[in-house]
């Protein structure tokens, strides 16, 4: 799948700057956050040229293949647990497509360091799109494990709402069910300029004015602080312009 990206705007647009123009700083507030002593960023893969291409003048579409999935777990020694990804997760239409993958390095073990990156509220709502009746079972069993390992006993769907954060405490549970170090990096920019917002959403431009939407999600979901340190779940607050 390519990388769609906002031409000035955007989360990805902002975690790209910071990756290629202000690593160290980056590399500094991501250490800090977590307690690591070193961290090593994944480069992405190339597409196909064909795919280069922009949408309208704030809109581009880069032909680089996003990461996907488990994608990052290459190798033999890894081919156990793709094989029994495969039978935990649909391998059809939208699996979990990260914003970045690290390596950190925190207390003498290394962690798989997944990343999601937010601009504005919107992107924090998704609903479960799969059709195949199959493809709903296994996310639908996938999701009910998850919350079982996490101890959450909550009524509200995770398929509705808040699937998008949903789908990647699943991959994370998986990672950890299967003694492979993994932590969850959510990254909320302060202060972007969108212009294609929808009417029902806006760019934070103070960490507290992010607080009431990520606080919603996390009641949605029966997230609680002690889950989050327990499962390994960090969230750090980055302005796009310090």
């Amino acid at each position: 799948m390519n990388t769609h990206i906002g031409a000035g705007y955007g989360s990805e647009y902002h975690l790209m700057r910071y990756l290629g123009r202000y690593r160290d700083e980056f590399n500094r507030i991501t250490m800090n956050a977590l307690g690591g002593q070193s961290v090593e960023w994944l480069d992405f893969k190339h597409g196909k040229r064909e795919n280069y291409k922009t949408r309208d003048s704030s809109k581009v579409v880069l032909p680089d293949r996003e990461i996907i999935g488990l994608d990052f777990l290459d190798g033999t020694d890894y081919e156990h647990v793709r094989k029994e990804w495969a039978k935990f997760w649909p391998q059809s239409g939208k699996s979990q497509n990260w914003d970045a993958v690290a390596k950190i390095k925190i207390d003498q073990e290394v962690y798989w360091l997944l990343i999601e990156a937010k601009a504005h509220t919107g992107e924090l709502r998704s609903d479960c799109g799969a059709i195949s009746p199959e493809s709903v079972r296994m996310i639908e069993n996938a999701l009910k494990e998850t919350k079982r390992t996490f101890n959450i006993d909550v009524s509200d769907d995770w398929t509705q709402c808040y699937y998008q954060y949903a789908n990647r405490l699943a991959a994370l549970h998986f990672l950890q069910k299967h003694d492979i170090p993994a932590k969850l990096l959510y990254i909320y920019f302060l202060g972007d300029l969108n212009p294609r917002l929808a009417s029902n959403s806006f760019c934070p431009q103070t960490e507290s004015e992010w607080h009431p939407f990520i606080k919603a999600e996390n009641e949605h979901l029966g997230i609680t602080h002690e889950i989050k340190a327990r499962h390994g779940i960090y969230e750090i607050f980055v302005e796009v312009s310090p």
